[in-house]
C-alpha cells in the first residue's frame, strides 16, 4: 500500500470506509440493474397500494440515503464533499465523534425528508449521502466562523482563508438544494444538526486547546488536532 494512502486511511478510517462502502453499493446497484430493479419497483408499488408507503420511505431513507446514489455524477459529488470535508474534521474531531456527525446528519436528514413527504403528500424513494455530508458543511461552518471571530483551533489567517472558500462552496449546494429532483429537506435536515453537534464539537475542542495552551504557557492561537 502505498504511502500517502496508509497515512490517509491512517487519519481519515471513517472517511475512507465511507467511500469505500458507497463505492460498493454503487457498483453492485449498476450489477443489479433490470430485473433486481423490476423487483424492487413492485415491491414498492405494492407497498403505497396497500398505504404502507410512509413506512417503505421511513425504512428507505434511514438505512439506505447515506450510502445509495442513482447516479454516476451524484456518487462524484458526493464523494469529492465527503473526502474535502472528512480530511479536515475526522483529524480536528477524532474518528468516533467524526463517524457520529456523519450518521446523526444522515438520519437528521431521513426525518427532515419523511416529514416533508407527509405533509406535502409528494412520497417518493430518496437516495444519497447529501444529508450527511451537509451536516459536515454544518460543523465546519459553525468552527471556521467561531474561529476567525476568536481564534484557538485555528489562526485567524487560516479560518479566514477557509471561510471565504467554503463559503462560495456552501452557497452553491444550497442553490442545488432547490433544484427539482433534489432532496432538499435531507439537505437542510442533515445541515440543521450538522450545526448543532459541531457547535457542541467546537466547545470541546476549544477547551481543550485552551487547556494545552496555558500548560505550555503559550498566548498565540494554535492548530491543535484530534
Amino acid at each position: 500500500m502505498p504511502e500517502n494512502l496508509k497515512n490517509q486511511v491512517k487519519h481519515m478510517p471513517v472517511t475512507i470506509a465511507i467511500i469505500v462502502i458507497c463505492c460498493i453499493v454503487f457498483i453492485v446497484s449498476l450489477l443489479l440493474e433490470g430485473p433486481a430493479k423490476r423487483t424492487y419497483s413492485m415491491y414498492a408499488l405494492s407497498l403505497h397500494t396497500y398505504n404502507w408507503h410512509m413506512y417503505s420511505t421511513f425504512f428507505m431513507s434511514f438505512i439506505t440515503s447515506m450510502f445509495m446514489h442513482g447516479s454516476a455524477m451524484h456518487i462524484m459529488c458526493n464523494m469529492v464533499s465527503l473526502y474535502y470535508l472528512g480530511s479536515m474534521l475526522e483529524r480536528l474531531f477524532g474518528s468516533v465523534r467524526f463517524a457520529i456527525l456523519y450518521f446523526a446528519s444522515g438520519l437528521a436528514g431521513g426525518v427532515a425528508t419523511i416529514l416533508y413527504q407527509f405533509f406535502t403528500g409528494n412520497i417518493s424513494w430518496t437516495v444519497g449521502a447529501s444529508g450527511a455530508i451537509f451536516g459536515l458543511f454544518g460543523a465546519y461552518g459553525i468552527l471556521l466562523f467561531i474561529e476567525y471571530r476568536k481564534p484557538l483551533v485555528l489562526s485567524r489567517e487560516s479560518a479566514k482563508r477557509s471561510l471565504s472558500s467554503f463559503g462560495g462552496l456552501l452557497a452553491v449546494n444550497i442553490a442545488i438544494s432547490f433544484m427539482p429532483g433534489i432532496a432538499g429537506a435531507a439537505h437542510f435536515g442533515g445541515l440543521f444538526m450538522g450545526c448543532i453537534i459541531g457547535a457542541i464539537y467546537c466547545c470541546i475542542l476549544r477547551k481543550k486547546a485552551r487547556s494545552l495552551m496555558e500548560n505550555h504557557n503559550q498566548n498565540d492561537p494554535m492548530y491543535w488536532r484530534g
